[in-house]
């Protein structure tokens, strides 16, 4: 990777095969799964996370990305970034939902799917892990020696304005609401370093350059922990229902992550991100994990904030109410 004034060069995925540091395999890109890398770049918003931390603000956005042949038919996909600013935004909670939904919010939501590293397990487990899952699942690859124990609902947002109440589990059928999350916890105990924490990030996907995230960590050995993922999962309603406000033509048009966190039975808002700025809360700060939790080391680099009067400006049916 390299950088030049201000612009962050990296030169990524290849068709040359090469040794994958500390997995002990070979590993090479076929040039059309590079160019549909380049199609992702082009068309939503590929963020630069620190060290796979989702759950961390990103510290910039690859905004552009091309495939390069050299002399001996190889090629290599080549992704151009920028840092963003990083700013301080207005604490906030996420209220039950609009006060006037404008449609019913779908009984049974249809195409979700759960992501995760096969890396963090031997291959027969990655086997019956996928054969054993109330949702289907797929592989979300991390470039890193141990990759985090990442587990990653992906739910397209198919609805617009609307209030979701009871369950959220239900609304992804009955395998979902009754085995998910004991699912999760069983398979968490399965992976290799299972000491580390677990982050369930929940996608709520309103278009390619638009995604609502809400972060939920837990501990296979604390039952506490795993209750509270059992209860945000199902109290994800709030979330639901502020993705599907962000459908609309209401909020900031340069939006393209919102970040929430369960703590003490309500959503906070812990960051959001532009494609040049990431606005950070002083609850996130206060309460953001340790990343040594799921690293199990320390965290090499650590973004600094500078101070701004900005916020994440929501609707009159969603006034935030101020936490601190």
């Amino acid at each position: 990777m390299e950088s030049n004034e201000g612009e962050i060069v990296a030169r990524g995925p290849s068709t040359r095969p090469y040794l994958v540091r500390d997995a002990g395999y070979m590993e090479s890109f076929a040039r059309e799964a590079l160019v549909s890398m380049v199609d992702q770049v082009d068309s939503g918003y590929v963020k630069m996370s620190v060290e796979h931390l989702s759950y961390l603000p990103p510290i910039g956005h690859w905004y552009r990305a091309e495939v390069e042949d050299d002399e001996e038919g190889h090629s290599q996909l080549v992704m151009y970034g920028r840092y963003l600013s990083m700013y301080r935004a207005a604490d906030s909670v996420l209220p039950e939902g609009p006060a006037t939904p404008i449609s019913p919010a779908p009984d049974l939501i249809t195409g979700v799917s759960i992501g995760t590293e096969s890396r963090n397990f031997e291959p027969e487990i990655w086997e019956s892990l996928q054969e054993e899952s109330p949702l289907p699942v797929h592989e979300d690859a991390q470039r890193s020696a141990l990759p985090l124990l990442l587990w990653i609902i992906s739910v397209p947002v198919v609805w617009g304005v609307t209030k979701f109440m009871g369950s959220f589990l239900e609304r992804l059928g009955d395998a979902a609401a009754n085995g998910l999350v004991d699912w999760i916890k069983n398979q968490a105990h399965r992976a290799r370093d299972n000491s580390r924490d677990n982050i369930v990030e929940v996608q709520f996907e309103v278009s390619r350059n638009l995604t609502v995230s809400a972060f939920l960590t837990f501990n296979i050995d604390m039952s506490a922990t795993v209750g509270e993922l059992r209860d945000g999962l199902n109290r994800l309603g709030p979330v639901a229902s502020f993705a599907g406000w962000m459908t609309g033509d209401e909020h900031p048009a340069d939006v393209r992550l919102v970040a929430f966190f369960y703590k003490d039975g309500v959503w906070n808002l812990g960051w959001w991100a532009s494609p040049d700025s990431a606005y950070v809360t002083e609850w996130f700060e206060r309460n953001y994990p340790d990343p040594k939790r799921f690293l199990g080391r320390p965290l090499f680099v650590i973004p600094n904030n500078q101070e701004l009067p900005d916020s994440l400006i929501l609707p009159s049916d969603y006034e935030s109410r101020d936490e601190r």
